[in-house]
């Protein structure tokens, strides 16, 4: 595999679980959206990102197609995992 195509990114869906988890953050005076749906997205991006590189030697083009990946408020955790090249 030489190229891993992103159309969207993973944000989680809506389920119960995500919901406890940002009620949680809310309590604890936390913005839900960074300390729970955005480490949840980076960690499927990562993920996705796994099924490219999976040793030293491999090599390959993960692109990102979703444009909120540069220009959104999250742009700048987005671009420090994946450095982004137009």
């Amino acid at each position: 595999m030489s190229l891993v195509v992103i159309v969207k990114l993973p944000f989680p869906a809506e389920d119960p679980l995500v919901q406890a988890k940002d009620e949680d953050a809310k309590k604890r005076g936390e913005d839900p959206f960074r300390t729970v749906r955005l480490p949840m997205m980076l960690l499927k991006l990562k993920q996705g990102a796994g099924r490219l590189i999976r040793t030293t030697e491999d090599r390959g083009v993960i692109a990102i197609l979703d444009c909120r990946a540069k220009t959104r408020r999250y742009s700048s955790e987005v671009l420090m995992h994946f450095p982004l090249q137009m």
